[in-house]
């Protein structure tokens, strides 16, 4: 026999059921929370720019994104743009930043700079050398450095030094393109006021061979400046920050001032970046309470040390990662990227790597440093 129900029980199921529906629409809202600042983290704020090389198809199924930041075309934006004015106070003399010490390998090299050498008939003082070049040669800031030989070996400037032999570089070719005829003159006049406060006999140099070579340094640096980038997105919650900070700084990684964990080798030399998609940068204070929904990691190919190892290490880590924060790797169009989608990029940037050391050019060497700056 079935007795029928009380009010109270009747009651109590609807409670019940209303609660469960309850629950139901949250779980939806949440979901559909986070997939709304996953899409929103992940909205590109410039044009997809994929890999354009001819020695480098793209992969037909997997499209991280390629940035490259278009030597030539920067070249033709900036020959409007002079380059900044002499200093008009010359009495102020100071050795320049980018020049090594006297004990460090040479750093100018005919492979990417115009060198311009100086016979002296005595030798020359850094204090002496630098109270005319120091003027002559601000204009060009980092392009330019002096050189100078002692106990037979070229050495950067040094204060206190004393050189037998000078040679004066400018570099050819930068990430803001090939330097420019105008720009070249003007070097060799300030060369050539140089060689004569030292007493070195010297003829203007001939450029015409100089821009040759830049333009040709310029296609090739069009050829193999990318730089790769991928993104871990969240699948449930939001990542935190402070187990993110944990995560990288057990991987090797430093929070660094552009608000960004670099991973650098042994000398310092980057390797790979981990930033933040979402609008705010990462910073220690910060990272006790972030929350973030899209993660960014990017390699600059040319400048990373080791090449293919550089790569390894990118990729191990991007893995790694998601594997830990419970987050899906994707690529610039949200599509989702496994090992396939990881050997299909290892197989397009193979033919990069060869080509920068057949050139003589290393990735992430010095002068490749120099080159993509």
């Amino acid at each position: 026999m079935t007795l029928p129900m009380s009010e109270l029980q009747i009651a109590l199921i609807a409670i019940g059921v209303v609660l469960i529906a309850a629950v139901i629409a949250y779980n939806k809202w949440q979901e559909a929370r986070f997939k709304r600042q996953a899409d929103l983290a992940l909205r590109s704020e410039h044009e997809d720019v994929l890999l354009h090389s001819s020695a480098v198809a793209s992969p037909a199924r997997v499209e991280p994104q390629f940035k490259e930041p278009g030597l030539s075309a920067r070249a033709a934006d900036a020959d409007d743009t002079p380059m900044p004015s002499e200093p008009s106070d010359d009495t102020t003399v100071e050795l320049p930043r980018n020049l090594p010490e006297a004990s460090a390998e040479p750093k100018l090299s005919e492979a990417i700079d115009f060198l311009v050498a100086l016979e002296v008939p005595a030798p020359v003082s850094t204090d002496a050398l630098m109270k005319t070049a120091s003027p002559l040669l601000a204009r060009f800031g980092r392009r330019a450095a002096i050189e100078g030989k002692a106990e037979s070996r070229w050495r950067g400037l040094s204060p206190g030094g004393r050189y037998s032999g000078l040679r004066i570089g400018l570099q050819l070719v930068d990430r803001s393109g090939a330097v420019r005829s105008p720009d070249l003159d003007a070097f060799c006049t300030a060369v050539l006021q140089i060689a004569q406060s030292v007493g070195a006999p010297l003829e203007r140099p001939s450029t015409d061979a100089a821009l040759a070579k830049a333009a040709a340094l310029d296609a090739f640096c069009e050829q193999v400046d990318i730089q790769i980038a991928v993104h871990l997105v969240s699948l449930e919650s939001p990542f935190a920050g402070t187990k993110l900070r944990a995560l990288a700084e057990a991987s090797g990684l430093a929070l660094e001032a552009d608000g960004r964990f670099h991973r650098r080798d042994d000398d310092g030399v980057e390797l790979y970046v981990l930033a933040n998609k979402e609008a705010s940068a990462f910073s220690v204070e910060a990272m006790k309470s972030l929350s973030t929904s899209a993660l960014t990691l990017e390699l600059d190919v040319p400048r990373a040390a080791g090449g293919h190892q550089a790569f390894a290490q990118f990729r191990l880590f991007a893995e790694q990662l998601a594997a830990a924060l419970n987050g899906r790797l994707v690529d610039d169009n949200r599509a989702p990227l496994d090992a396939a989608g990881f050997d299909a990029i290892a197989a397009q940037i193979a033919p990069v790597y060869d080509a920068m050391r057949a050139q003589g050019i290393p990735a992430g060497s010095a002068l490749a440093q120099r080159l993509f700056s």
